[in-house]
C-alpha cells in the first residue's frame, strides 16, 4: 500500500523527515516485500509515474529498484515459450509473392 500514498505522503508533509524518506524508501526497495506483494513491475511503474515532483529521488530510486525486482513475479508463459520453439520462419518469397527456395 505504500506505493499507492505517495503523494498523500507528500500532502501531508511526510517527506520533510529525512529519517520516514529513508524509511518508506527501505519499504519500497525491500527485495522480500516485493516478492511476497506479488506486485507487478507495471503497477510499480504507474506508482513512479503518479509520483508528483514532491516525492524525493530516493523514493522514485527505490520504486525503480522494486521494478526490477518485481520482473521476477510476472508467471512463465509456457504455450508461448512451446510456440516459439516450434515456429519456424514462412519461406522468403519475391516481389510477385513467389518461393525463392526452388
Amino acid at each position: 500500500m505504500t506505493r499507492m500514498n505517495l503523494n498523500t505522503f507528500a500532502r501531508h508533509g511526510v517527506f520533510d523527515n529525512e529519517v520516514m524518506v529513508k524509511l518508506i524508501a527501505n519499504r519500497l526497495a525491500n527485495a522480500d516485500a516485493v516478492k511476497r506483494a506479488r506486485v507487478f513491475p507495471y503497477q510499480l511503474l504507474m506508482a513512479f509515474k503518479a509520483a508528483g515532483g514532491d516525492v524525493p529521488n530516493l523514493i522514485q530510486n527505490a520504486i525503480q529498484d522494486a521494478m526490477e525486482v518485481a520482473t521476477e513475479n510476472i508467471p512463465a508463459l509456457r504455450a508461448a515459450e512451446e510456440a516459439l520453439a516450434t515456429w519456424t520462419a514462412p519461406p522468403a518469397k519475391d516481389a510477385k509473392n513467389r518461393c525463392l527456395l526452388h
